[in-house]
Order: structure tokens, then sequence, then C-alpha cells
């Protein structure tokens, strides 16, 4: 499972876009390629106010970066690892639809204590971990409230 990894909104991505006069080459344009950044959220380690790739060199006197961006904190959402049923990326804060043959719940996923749950409406508590490999159970994303902008 991929741990710490995150996405937020670039802080200033749209006014830079906006600024932009035809022709102009796009800063972005490489990581919007490789699928970094889509639609101005960036994905990356968290450190700070900074979203930062792969470390690519380090020694006693620096360390260097795939990329580095500054963000806006407020909108940064941590990824649990795990997705739907259709592939789509779960975030803490991802309000998710679970339903079987007997059920079907909206829930919101939260970190409790260093692990990624899910509260049904009685109170009981579900680890993320066991709802997604259940087959006989299926997790949607319905919405977000993780990442405001």
């Amino acid at each position: 499972m991929i741990k710490n990894l995150w996405k937020a909104k670039i802080d200033g991505y749209q006014e830079r876009i906006d600024e932009m006069e035809e022709g102009d080459l796009n800063p972005y344009e490489p990581l919007i390629k490789q699928g970094i950044i889509k639609d101005g959220w960036i994905w990356g380690y968290l450190a700070g106010n900074y979203i930062l790739g792969e470390c690519v060199e380090s020694c006693d006197e620096y360390i260097n970066f795939e990329y580095w961006y500054s963000i806006i904190p407020e909108t940064a959402v941590q990824y649990t690892g795990f997705d739907d049923k259709n592939g789509t990326h779960i975030f803490v804060g991802d309000f998710i639809r679970i339903s079987n043959e007997y059920n079907v719940y909206y829930v919101q996923v939260e970190l409790y204590k260093g692990e990624y749950i899910i509260r049904l409406p009685f109170g009981r508590r579900l680890w993320l971990k066991y709802i997604t490999s259940d087959t006989s159970q299926e997790v949607e994303v319905v919405g977000s409230d993780g990442g405001k902008e």
C-alpha cells in the first residue's frame, strides 16, 4: 500500500494559467502529462506547505526532489491507499457509499489512531481496509469534504 501520498491545490495555479497568453508554454505541462497535476491538484509527499516529488539526489550538503510546489495547506488531503469499485482513489474526508445485499450506508472516511476508518450510523467503527477487501460489499466514492478550495 502507498503510504503518505497526498494531493493538494497548487498555490497560485489558476492565476498563472489565467495570465498565460496564447503561445506561452505551460510550465505545468510535463507534470500534467505524467498525471501528477490534474485540474490544479498536485500529487506527492506533504512537507509543511509544500508537495514534493521523489528524491532524485541527496548528499550531506543538499537534497533534490523531482519537483516541489507551494500549496494551499487547507486543501491537502491524504490518500488512504484504497480505491473504490470504479478505481477512484479514496481520500480522508471522502464520503463513500457501502452496500451489500442487506444494507446501504453513506459514511465519511476518517483517520483514527493511525488507521483509516468509517463510522456506521449506530456508532460502530470499521477499518477501511476490511471494507474495501470484502467482495460481498460495494464501495463507491460519492463526494468529498477533504481538500477545501
